[in-house]
């Protein structure tokens, strides 16, 4: 079965990932299996099955299906069994998606940086460089107010007398203003810069 760019970020939000590496996931799906729940790779250093081409070669293979409890590889072919093993593996830490996932070697570091771009299209994702770092701005379904996928950055000033800067209902500007401003200084910036 071929699965669309929106079911997979979607099957990936289910599992448990935040939206903003469901985005990279999402991505990685398209870079190993074209989105085919049952895409495999059978050419050695792999055994790879499904949407994340999760690898069950040798030792490896028999160490997973006891960890994931898989009568088989063939299970992996199940989307949401090769989810849930793409979100363990993940662990919570982005950083694990490059040694996993080979999104840091060429040539599939290409193949993942275009995936990641159409995704990203497809997902009316608008990123957004604030200090020379980038964030993703996701509109929310039915909604014109963007909810950014990644904090935006800390600042080094002290926080405003009675506020706390751990409590988003205690913060001064709402996201929306935050991102409003954000594309006003880079359109000013722009326009300065002669460009």
């Amino acid at each position: 079965m071929l699965m669309s760019i929106h079911e997979i970020y979607d099957l990936l939000l289910s599992v448990g990932f935040p939206e903003s590496t469901a985005v990279k996931m999402t991505a990685v799906a398209l870079k190993e299996s074209v989105g085919k729940t049952d895409a495999f790779n059978g050419r050695a250093p792999d055994l790879s099955y499904g949407l994340w081409q999760i690898n069950m070669i040798g030792n490896l293979g028999a160490a997973r299906r006891t960890r994931y409890g898989l009568a088989r590889n063939e299970d992996l072919y199940n989307p949401l069994v090769n989810a849930k093993v793409a979100y363990d593996l993940w662990g919570g830490n982005d950083s694990n998606i490059p040694p996993n996932w080979g999104t840091n070697v060429e040539p599939f570091a290409t193949s993942y940086r275009q995936s990641l771009a159409r995704v990203e299209r497809e997902l009316g994702i608008v990123p957004v460089v604030v200090a020379g770092n980038v964030t993703n701005v996701t509109p929310v379904a039915g909604s014109m107010e963007p909810t950014p996928t990644m904090p935006p950055p800390t600042s080094t000033l002290e926080p405003e007398p009675g506020v706390n800067p751990d409590n988003p209902d205690d913060q001064p500007v709402s996201t929306y203003t935050w991102a409003l401003a954000v594309l006003a200084a880079l359109a000013a910036a722009y326009v300065v810069g002669g460009r």
